[in-house]
């Protein structure tokens, strides 16, 4: 382990990180929350995450060309 300190204080580097991970940052240190459900994903088939992304992109680009449609309906340049 890398060692770092002042005087004949020892505290490693994971040591002082998770220190100053605790002082600075302390919601990272949950991060084995996130990890629960991990297991689960991996479970998931990849065709059927593929045919979700696909089915939401559909979504996503049928609500954008609605957006277009209603934002754009009332801006017409004049006519000449």
């Amino acid at each position: 382990w890398a060692r770092a300190g002042a005087g004949h204080q020892k505290i490693t580097l994971m040591h002082y990180l998770a220190a100053l991970v605790s002082s600075k940052e302390p919601h990272l240190l949950d991060f084995a929350v996130d990890l629960r459900c991990c297991r689960e994903a991996v479970a998931l088939p990849p065709e059927g995450l593929r045919a979700e992304l696909s089915q939401l992109m559909q979504c996503s680009e049928e609500l954008a060309q609605t957006l277009k449609d209603i934002g754009g309906g009332g801006k017409k340049e004049p006519d000449p």
